[in-house]
């Protein structure tokens, strides 16, 4: 019956319903989703850094209330930047101070420690290492953390997360797919290979300059939950970035 429809049809009717079936892949193909949209699909590989998984949960004896922190990375991640941006996540308004720290392979003394305070702001928040003059070696790899000091005479039970990175130059299969991409591919691409914070940052770009668009949201939310951030990652889905 509905082939018979068709076939009656006149021509100008068949060419507007060819073109509302190709409308959703050829907004994709310009760069993106539109607004409601589905998210594309990306999926998350994480490289071999021949390194045990780091991203923990420390133990939250004795916090009550206390709001949980969480770094937003998987066990590990690749970046091609020297100063990449690292986010993180505050579920509720802090009740105590909240500390950034990094350390790099083999080092003792930290790169950096940042004392954010008592924050106030839930949502997911950026620190830039380009803002604090930090910059990765390629090729060593780096574990940075963010903690809930309770109580500054008793570290041990802060709660704290941590995530390894490590700086690597892309290779000439991911160059030839970044070169020219659209951010949908751009994206795929970073996550085939790993490049966790180029993504995210990436990621982050997009949502930023199209807050409307559901689609990115959605995709964010998604990539949490891949990387086994799934406890958060619809409360993600909409959350400011705070920097």
């Amino acid at each position: 019956m509905t082939e018979r429809r068709s076939r009656r049809a006149p021509p100008g009717f068949r060419r507007l319903a060819l073109a509302a079936l190709l409308l959703p892949a050829l907004l994709i193909a310009s760069g993106g989703p539109a607004s409601g949209q589905q998210a594309p699909s990306v999926v998350y590989v994480p490289p071999d850094l021949g390194a045990p998984p780091t991203r923990t949960l420390a133990a939250t004896r004795g916090l009550g209330e206390a709001p949980a922190v969480q770094v937003l990375a998987p066990h590990t991640g690749l970046t091609q930047a020297a100063q990449p941006t690292l986010f993180w996540y505050l579920a509720r308004p802090a009740v105590a101070r909240v500390e950034l720290t990094q350390v790099g392979q083999g080092k003792t003394e930290p790169l950096l420690e940042l004392d954010l305070g008592t924050l106030q702001t839930p949502g997911i928040h950026a620190v830039s290492l380009a803002a604090h003059g930090v910059r990765l070696e390629a090729g060593r790899l780096y574990q940075w953390s963010i903690a809930q000091v309770v109580d500054p005479t008793q570290r041990w039970a802060d709660i704290v997360t941590t995530a390894t990175l490590q700086r690597r130059p892309p290779d000439a299969e991911l160059a030839q797919a970044l070169a020219d991409a659209s951010p949908t591919k751009r994206l795929a691409a970073l996550a085939r290979h790993g490049y966790w914070y180029d993504l995210q940052s990436e990621l982050e770009a997009q949502i930023r300059a199209q807050p409307d668009t559901a689609g990115w949201r959605a995709l964010r939310a998604d990539l949490l939950a891949q990387v086994g951030l799934a406890e958060i990652a619809e409360k993600a889905k909409d959350a400011p970035v705070v920097q």
